[in-house]
């Protein structure tokens, strides 16, 4: 290879470099996105699967629940009291992982809550408002809405994701 096509193809391969790392830096930003807009609906989640463990804890498992059936579908045969601790401890794991997750995304909106536009994000994710909503309710343009809930969603991606948000 000549000189001038090693200097075309490292060009090249940088250019691809910087494509990508651009790609990937909205596809963190969607998730962030998608993170916050669950954070409700987890809320509720774990609110009646902890209301579900305890009338499970409380009156034993439901016989016909397709939780019940993928525990004695395996071919060896579990007693209730099997079952219904199975049962428990997987509630108890999914309720913890989504706690986790709660708990993570609530901390890290407490590291932008005291900036001028939170409420563009707590309006948009928890609320569901609408940006011709929050522009009304904050006194300015939807496209300032636009830009600071972009902004912030971006300093989020950094504290999720750290430098590969970048």
């Amino acid at each position: 290879m000549r000189n001038d096509e090693i200097k075309a193809t490292i060009r090249e391969a940088v250019e691809a470099g910087r494509i990508a790392g651009r790609q990937q830096a909205k596809d963190l930003q969607e998730a962030t996105k998608r993170r916050l807009a669950a954070l409700p609906i987890l809320r509720d989640k774990i609110a009646e699967e902890t209301a579900q463990l305890e009338e499970t804890r409380l009156y034993g498992a439901k016989t016909k629940s397709k939780s019940v059936t993928r525990f004695s579908a395996s071919g060896s045969r579990l007693t209730p009291e099997e079952i219904q601790e199975a049962l428990i401890l997987d509630a108890e794991a999914t309720i913890a992982a989504d706690t986790l997750e709660v708990e993570k995304m609530e901390r890290l909106l407490d590291k932008v809550k005291e900036d001028l536009y939170y409420r563009v994000l707590e309006g948009r994710y928890i609320d569901g408002l609408t940006d011709e909503n929050l522009a009304d309710e904050l006194h300015c343009e939807v496209r300032t809405i636009q830009r600071n809930r972009q902004r912030l969603i971006e300093d989020l991606t950094v504290w999720l994701y750290g430098s590969f948000a970048l």
